[in-house]
């Protein structure tokens, strides 16, 4: 979670324990953005933070208090319009992933695993929630994970495989984890495994640690 210099102090005070970071998210005059869930997973996922706080902490209402309702547009961020609002201070806090504050170089605060959605162990947990879009589309709370694939229709495909054997190797996911991406130890195949390239198989099922997931 990111905040910018009006609440640099109350951040501080979050990381040192003096303050919970959900009473930070409940104080007056706090201007809270977040991505649009009906086009962005990210918008979905940054509910499911305050869903997930509320029932771990045993504090009904205060997703209602933080977010107002789900499809809350006033809180929407225009990354290509807002970005430099964060910068000047007129945005206090952006719900986003911890790689966004890491690449730009901005201020930001670590949520517990039973809330930022990145411990693959506590699928069960993150699946208590759940967010529906006004298309009726409905999506269950989930461990953030990425993946990759090629193109069939790729350009040169020798060169995509080489692109994600690299993705997939010690040397991209130290590049991964300097970006805020924690590792885990299993890689999975998802869909049509034979529609997979044969030397990106090899790797996975060869793999013993690299993967990410974001947090």
């Amino acid at each position: 979670m990111h905040g910018t210099q009006s609440f640099n102090k109350d951040i501080d005070a979050v990381r040192a324990g003096k303050l919970s970071w959900y009473e930070l998210m409940q104080r007056p005059n706090l201007v809270l953005k977040r991505p649009n869930p009906i086009i962005d997973s990210g918008g979905y996922r940054a509910i499911f933070v305050f869903d997930l706080a509320e029932r771990l902490y045993k504090l009904p209402g205060l997703k209602q208090r933080v977010l107002g309702n789900d499809d809350n547009e006033s809180q929407y961020f225009d990354r290509s319009k807002e970005f430099p609002l964060i910068r000047d201070g007129r945005i206090d806090v952006f719900v986003t992933y911890i790689t966004n504050p890491l690449v730009e170089g901005l201020l930001f605060f670590d949520l517990p695993e039973e809330i930022d959605q990145s411990n693959p162990s506590m699928q069960n947990w993150y699946a208590t929630v759940s967010y529906t879009n006004p298309r009726g589309q409905t999506f269950r709370g989930t461990y953030a994970a990425y993946a990759v694939t090629t193109s069939v229709a790729a350009a040169s495909p020798s060169q995509a495989e080489a692109f994600v054997r690299l993705l997939l190797s010690e040397k991209g996911m130290t590049m991964f984890e300097r970006a805020g991406f924690n590792r885990f130890k299993e890689l999975r195949i998802a869909g049509d495994e034979s529609a997979v390239p044969q030397s990106i198989r090899a790797v996975v099922k060869a793999s013993v640690c690299p993967g990410a997931t974001g947090r």
